[in-house]
């Protein structure tokens, strides 16, 4: 598959509140483990070797941070001055936009590859996120994001999906309470998980273009293993 390149947006978005939702840990956590799952399986990369990258990672960080307890080294970004005094153990440039072409400020992000990348971004700017993020992405790595099912669908995306799809879709079987401690009513997510060169073509070569799509009980996260992976289920605690 031919990479996609990604061009130079000039983002001119002032975030309402409505559009700053933050993922519940429990979300970000599975969505890491999932991409570690598959960075050993693939790769046979433990995670003190693995490199993790949250674009938009707004105030909670909740993807790195849960991955810098993980043990591997991770990096936020965000366009908006967020508040970085519960970051932790990850590296975070705020005030800068991950979709800019690298900068003073994002010079660092952009000089080194991530084994994962993984995120809930602004919705207006999926397609934007996943094709930044896939520059950015080892050959040998995850990207994974958290977006509204309806994502899926448009005729503006159909190229995308055509030239780019992804190995796994995770339908969510209960809405995400993220807007404000509710539900986004008449919104539906899922996690949306794309591969890196290398492990994209392990997948492939068994499947060809096709996703895999599952349904997960995420109201208690008893999560059933994939097909090709050995045991019934895996339970994630809260």
């Amino acid at each position: 598959m031919e990479p996609l390149e990604s061009k130079r947006i000039n983002v001119v978005h002032e975030r309402i509140p409505s559009d700053n939702y933050k993922t519940p840990l429990e979300i970000a956590k599975w969505t890491v483990d999932r991409c570690m799952e598959i960075s050993e399986k693939y790769c046979g990369k433990s995670a003190t070797k693995l490199r993790m990258l949250e674009p938009g990672c707004g105030d909670a960080q909740p993807f790195s941070r849960y991955a810098a307890s993980q043990g591997i080294s991770s990096f936020g970004v965000d366009i908006r001055e967020v508040d970085i005094n519960g970051a932790g153990n990850v590296t975070v440039l705020k005030g800068e936009s991950f979709l800019d072409m690298p900068g003073e400020g994002t010079a660092i992000l952009y000089s080194q590859k991530y084994d994962i990348i993984a995120t809930n971004p602004p919705f207006i700017y999926g397609i934007e996120f996943v094709n930044r993020a896939m520059d950015l992405l080892s050959p040998r790595g995850v990207a994974a994001f958290l977006l509204k099912l309806s994502f899926m669908s448009s005729q503006s995306r159909l190229e995308f999906f055509e030239q780019r799809p992804p190995s796994e879709v995770h339908i969510l079987s209960k809405r995400p309470s993220f807007a404000h401690g509710r539900t986004d009513r008449g919104q539906e997510y899922g996690i949306f998980v794309w591969n890196g060169e290398e492990v994209d073509k392990k997948i492939r070569a068994k499947r060809g273009r096709l996703t895999r799509v599952f349904w997960q009980r995420n109201k208690d996260w008893e999560i059933p293993l994939l097909a090709d992976q050995d045991g019934d289920r895996v339970v994630v605690t809260k």
